[in-house]
């Protein structure tokens, strides 16, 4: 009965979504674009950055030097497990990074042929040696 009233309900948002939602989305983008950025985009972005910039001082406040020793041991681990296979195995590597966080208009395509190493830990700078 679940999966049936779960499939009922996932036509009736699919088709809302077809017949109403996406009309007008596609009439707003299109010939009110300047509108549309004001009023969604602008006080989205606002929230986004306002729950990150909180995120990141609540992480401030938790994170410690043995814990951030912990994450860079992990990175580490990581970049020398990469090291460890035959230079003919190795791939590229870049982060492990979501493409649609980076500033970049291109495909992140080469991600798939890579190895990606994990650094969305280590946002914060606990110490700098020269």
């Amino acid at each position: 009965m679940f999966n049936t009233l779960k499939a009922l309900l996932s036509t009736l948002i699919g088709t809302l979504w077809r017949l109403l939602i996406h009309p007008v989305i596609d009439y707003v983008a299109t010939n009110h674009r300047a509108v549309a950025m004001t009023v969604v985009v602008l006080p989205a972005s606002f929230a986004l950055r306002q729950f990150t910039a909180w995120r990141d001082w609540l992480l401030r406040l938790i994170i410690s030097e043995e814990n951030h020793s912990v994450k860079v041991k992990r990175v580490q681990n990581a970049v020398q497990a990469r090291l460890c296979r035959p230079p003919a195995e190795r791939k590229f590597m870049c982060t492990a990074r979501a493409p649609w966080q980076n500033l970049s208009t291109r495909f992140a395509d080469y991600k798939a042929n890579s190895d990606c190493i994990f650094v969305g830990d280590l946002r914060n700078v606990v110490d700098f040696d020269e």
